[in-house]
């Protein structure tokens, strides 16, 4: 029967036999620990670089061809509140390195303060994103056949700027249309002297008949004795 003294037997067997506490049963010595760790380390790391490579790769061929559509819909960001998210995302970060540091050191007190830092973070990273959507979702800049967007009610966060910069862009294009169709029109001088169609045809019908009269000889050759004698 087990015993609390054999339990301590126990344990004192296992420290004696030399085994790291530390060290995880799977693994040989803390060098091959760590060299694992590692290793793993930089496999989530490749993998983490292929898939934004392509998301990177993605943005870059939509953003070539289709231009006009992210420049319109750059009007409808919150540069300050996406600011403030990606001071929070690096001030995350960097408390959570620092955690782990902490650990490494046996500092348990700046342990328990870089992960409070850090856990403010990410609940202060979601309450950005939750007014952020929020506001697009009221404003109707939702995805596919939802989208249709309420230019009246963009001014408290900045959107009435960029339904007025793409109506100027629009007044923009239009001015420059017309102003492309008043160059391309004749001017008073060019329309009078420029012959109008009706007159063009009758003149080329003139010069045709002339052209025909002047080819057809007018006294036909006659055969001798033909002219009098009408049998």
């Amino acid at each position: 029967m087990a015993t609390p003294e054999n339990n301590a037997d126990g344990a004192a067997g296992a420290d004696d036999h030399g085994h790291d506490p530390h060290l995880a049963h799977h693994f040989d010595t803390p060098q091959q620990q760590f060299a694992s760790g590692k290793l793993g380390m930089w496999l989530f790391l490749a993998q983490e670089v292929l898939f934004f490579s392509g998301v990177f790769v993605a943005y870059a061929v939509y953003r070539a061809n289709h231009p006009e559509v992210f420049v319109h819909a750059s009007q409808y960001l919150d540069k300050t509140l996406g600011g403030i998210n990606t001071v929070v995302l690096i001030t995350s970060s960097f408390s959570m390195a620092l955690a782990v540091r902490y650990a490494q050191l046996g500092q348990r007190k700046a342990l328990m303060w870089a992960l409070a830092v850090t856990i403010a973070c990410a609940f202060g990273f979601m309450g950005i994103k939750a007014i952020e959507y929020e506001a697009k979702w009221k404003h109707g800049l939702l995805w596919g056949q939802h989208y249709d967007p309420h230019h009246e009610e963009h001014g408290e966060d900045g959107h009435a700027d960029a339904h007025h910069a793409a109506g100027t862009h629009s007044e923009t294009e239009t001015e420059t249309e017309t102003e492309t169709e008043r160059m391309a029109a004749p001017t008073e001088t060019e329309r009078k002297a420029a012959p109008t169609e009706t007159e063009a045809e009758t003149g080329s019908e003139a010069e045709t008949e002339t052209e025909a009269e002047t080819e057809s000889p007018t006294d036909a050759p006659q055969i001798e004795g033909y002219k009098d004698d009408p049998y």
